[in-house]
């Protein structure tokens, strides 16, 4: 996918955008995974790092959006996939960093290992960062947000 079309995409889901803080950065990795996670496929790959689930074409593409005020938003051909996409972006409008970082992680980590437990994917995540370390009940409450929705 390229820059202008990825803007176009991220217009539809967030008012105002830049690169320039990290919470920003954090969000469109997590929120492009979540979306081909859904099945709109925008040709982004993914690896685990530090944040969950990573694209390093994807950061490109998202820097390259210089002046995200002027760019379009735009829609999906299929109407399934529009549908999909208008669905999807209820969901995950208001979501948290915490949230999106969670929820990424576990479906990475679920399509990754198919077959570990939910408990293990639970105490990779709270074991990935220190920060949550005491957030066994936060992460499952995330876990249940996107049960039968992406997991």
């Amino acid at each position: 996918m390229n820059s202008l079309a990825l803007g176009g995409v991220l217009k539809r889901i967030y008012e105002h955008f830049d690169m320039q803080s990290f919470s920003n950065r954090l969000r469109v990795q997590k929120v492009i995974y979540l979306l081909q996670g859904v099945g709109i496929n925008l040709g982004y790959s993914y690896s685990w790092y530090i944040y969950g689930p990573y694209s390093t074409g994807l950061t490109r593409d998202a820097f390259q959006i210089t002046n995200f005020k002027n760019v379009k938003p735009i829609g999906f051909v299929e109407p399934s996939t529009e549908k999909k996409f208008q669905e999807f972006t209820k969901k995950i409008k208001q979501k948290n960093d915490f949230w999106l970082e969670v929820a990424s992680s576990i479906h990475f980590l679920k399509e990754l290992y198919p077959n570990k437990t939910k408990s293990s994917i639970i105490n990779e995540i709270q074991n990935k960062r220190t920060k949550f370390n005491n957030k066994k009940d936060k992460i499952l409450q995330v876990w249940e947000d996107i049960e039968g929705w992406i997991i």
